[in-house]
C-alpha cells in the first residue's frame, strides 16, 4: 500500500539506527520511543512529529522542518544541523 505524507503513520519503537530517510516528507509521523541514532533526515519535513522517549544520537536534521515539534526528554548528543533546522517561528517585526 502506498503511504501518504503526513497521514500520521505510527512506527513506535522502531529500530531505525544509520536510516537514510533525507528530503522523505514524515510530517505526523510517531516515532515514540524509537532509535534514530545516526539517521539521516536532513531535508525532511518532520513537522508535529511524536518523539517521546526517541532517540537521535548523531543524527543529522540539517535543513529539516520541526514545526511543532517538542524535543523535551528526547536524546540529541552528537545531533548534526539541529542549528540549522526551521520550525515554523515567527519573524520578528522591526
Amino acid at each position: 500500500t502506498m503511504v501518504l505524507p503526513g497521514t500520521g503513520i505510527e512506527l513506535e519503537k522502531v529500530d531505525l539506527r544509520g536510516a537514510h530517510l533525507a528530503g522523505l516528507d514524515l510530517s505526523r509521523f510517531c516515532f515514540a520511543g524509537s532509535n534514530l541514532d545516526g539517521a539521516t533526515l536532513s531535508g525532511c519535513d518532520l513537522s508535529h512529529v511524536t518523539l517521546d522517549g526517541a532517540t537521535l544520537k548523531g543524527a543529522d536534521l540539517t535543513g529539516a522542518t520541526l514545526t511543532g515539534v517538542d524535543l523535551a526528554g528526547v536524546d540529541l548528543t552528537g545531533v548534526i544541523g539541529l542549528e540549522q533546522a526551521r520550525s515554523s517561528q515567527p519573524a520578528s517585526a522591526e
